[in-house]
Parts: structure tokens; sequence; C-alpha cells
């Protein structure tokens, strides 16, 4: 290119998949600012990460306007119990591309438990990795396994019944 503007251009290229959903997973430690206001929220957070230490189920929903410190607050949690050998914590986002697709926060934390990140397709292997997913959690899988395979697109064996539910319910 050549003009006045030319010079002042900068080209980029992808070099690989991050895997980060949001800016601050992008960051590294060195770069985030201190959490600053959020001791209240923290402890609230660590209140209920006791609680599942004791065997009460938890779940959180964080919510509130952009830009309020939602993930810097979910960051610091969970560097609080990383440590924790019981610590699997994951996070769901929801992204605008997705905003009309129901359940894709879900739907992607499956995908990426059966085939890995980063992987769209389901793999040949689909069906017998579902069953062996929801067996390990002791799942009927008559019920389930038709459940997430259509949740999935992963094609039914003959040994399923397909759902027999509209997509809404």
């Amino acid at each position: 290119p050549s003009g006045a503007g030319a010079a002042r251009r900068k080209f980029y290229r992808v070099l690989l998949e991050t895997g980060a959903h949001n800016r601050l997973e992008a960051q590294s430690e060195e770069d985030l600012l201190p959490l600053i206001g959020r001791d209240l929220e923290l402890s609230q957070l660590q209140q209920h990460w006791r609680r599942v230490l004791d065997g009460q189920g938890q779940v959180v929903l964080v919510t509130g306007s952009p830009g309020i410190g939602k993930s810097r607050l979910s960051r610091a949690f969970k560097e609080s119990v990383a440590e924790n050998p019981q610590a699997w914590l994951t996070e769901l986002f929801c992204e605008p591309f997705s905003k009309n697709t129901a359940l894709h926060p879900i739907i992607e934390f499956f995908r990426q438990i059966l085939y890995g990140p980063g992987e769209q397709e389901s793999s040949p292997e689909g069906l017998s990795q579902i069953e062996g997913l929801l067996a390990e959690y002791s799942q009927n899988l008559a019920e389930t396994v038709p459940l997430f395979a259509a949740m999935l697109n992963v094609p039914l064996s003959d040994k399923y019944a397909p759902l027999s539910v509209s997509p809404q319910r």
C-alpha cells in the first residue's frame, strides 16, 4: 500500500487460539490490577465454597453491569481456592454471536469435556464417549444418552430411542 496512511498501518497474524473467554483470562498475573473494594463479595463466594466442602451443593450467579468487575472477582476467587485438591471450578460464558442458541454455554462445556478445547465437530466415537461420561456418574443411559446426543449433534444408534420431546422442552 502507498499513500499518507500506509506507514501507520499495522498488520497482525493469528498464531493460535488461547482459549481465553475474556480479556482477564488473556492477561498474565503480573499485568492484573489488584482487586479493590470487593472484600465482601469475595468473602461471600468463599463462604459458599466452604459449604461445598461440607457437602452442600452450591450454585452462585454473579451478575452486574458491564465493567463492574465480575470477571476480576471470579478470577480472584478461583485463585483463592486453586490449591484445594477438590477444586474443579468452571465458568460458563454467554457470547454475543450465540445469544440465539439455547444452552450454548452448557453445550460448549460438555463438548469440551468430551472432545477437548477448540473442537467443534462431534467425533465418530461421540456416542461411546457420551455413554462413558454418563455411566461414570451413574446416570440412566436410556434416558440421558438421547438427550446429550441431541444436544451435541451426535447420531444415536439403534439401541436408543430418539427423544420424544419438543426442542423447547
